[in-house]
């Protein structure tokens, strides 16, 4: 990743160790500089990133010589955070896409049933948490619109067991509502973990959709 923020959080430091003695903290500013340059080259784990920044927090209490490097660390953290995300997600979807295309003719229509029920249940779980949770409340009108559209489609599927009743607009428009939640919440660095919810209603959003796409083609063929 060839990013400024990066290069300068790197020569920050890298000046400071040679221009200065931390004394116990040199060798952490050195691995620090290390697990950084990795970044030039490799999207790091959620968990590398996390301990870069619990790093970084603590060398800029610590020594007012570091205390410019939140200014760069905080720019550069969304914008990794959002490649590890865009990853994970592309990852998962193809995952999931090779295996219903791979299993697709070898699934009962029960089971793809099945299969949406799951979805449905992963998809509304999480919009029901998120519409009680004061992180969310600024969206709380929306999350609540689109828990009850998405409800009351998994209350009728119960009783048709068919998807095909919604359009493919509706559809594509509620994916999209759900994607710009993501956008917002996601990469808050005011919210904790209960910001994943918003990237986990997307993806099972998107497991829908596919589902629905199999089922409608399945019943083209008969």
């Amino acid at each position: 990743m060839q990013d400024k923020n990066l290069k300068s959080i790197i020569s920050i430091l890298t000046t400071a160790k040679i221009e200065n003695d931390f004394g116990e903290d040199n060798n952490k500013i050195g691995d620090l500089c290390i697990l950084l340059k990795k970044f030039e080259t490799e999207v790091p784990t959620i968990d590398e990133l996390n301990k870069v920044e619990k790093d970084v927090l603590e060398l800029e209490i610590k020594y007012d010589i570091f205390n410019e490097l939140s200014y760069y660390f905080s720019p550069l953290s969304v914008k990794i955070k959002n490649k590890i995300h865009n990853e994970e997600v592309r990852r998962i979807r193809e995952e999931n896409r090779g295996i219903l295309i791979m299993n697709e003719n070898n699934l009962k229509d029960s089971e793809i049933r099945g299969k949406i029920d799951i979805a449905f249940a992963r998809l509304i779980g999480p919009l029901a948490i998120m519409n009680e949770l004061k992180s969310y409340e600024s969206s709380q009108e929306e999350i609540r619109d689109l828990l009850d559209i998405i409800t009351k489609w998994g209350a009728k599927f119960q009783s048709i067991q068919k998807l095909s009743f919604i359009n493919p607009d509706e559809i594509l428009n509620i994916y999209n509502r759900l994607d710009a939640l993501k956008d917002k919440f996601l990469f808050d660095t005011n919210l904790g973990l209960e910001s994943e919810l918003s990237d986990e209603i997307v993806i099972w959003m998107y497991e829908l959709m596919e589902l629905r796409k199999i089922q409608i083609e399945r019943e083209s063929k008969k």
